[in-house]
């Protein structure tokens, strides 16, 4: 911002939206054609729903490694062990916070 910060003088201004059009202006008068520059292509648009519902829906490539993945792994553990559903620690103290919260709703 330091680099850029400094007085700011008008006449030393160049305005090239100015200019160009200004040549526009000047080539229509002379009866020349102006020939308009080529609209720039559409950027690719992504549908999030639409990626959201794949993703959801089990298709893509992500899914497919998974799943080679999980089969892979399913034949090499076959009855090694068994997996289990892990139980979520408790929080100390979140009886406390919560006798705490009642006790100052009813005060």
């Amino acid at each position: 911002i330091e680099q850029q910060d400094g007085e700011f003088d008008p006449a030393t201004f160049n305005d090239r939206y100015e200019d160009a059009l200004r040549d526009v202006v000047a080539a229509k008068r002379k009866g020349k054609k102006v020939i308009a520059a080529a609209p720039a292509e559409p950027e690719k648009v992504i549908d999030l729903m639409a990626a959201l519902k794949r993703s959801l829906g089990g298709q893509g490539a992500s899914r497919t490694r998974a799943e080679r993945f999980v089969k892979a792994r399913g034949s090499a553990d076959s009855g090694s062990r068994t997996r289990t559903k892990a139980t979520p620690a408790r929080r100390k103290g979140a009886a406390k916070g919560a006798a705490k919260g009642s006790a100052r709703k009813s005060a």
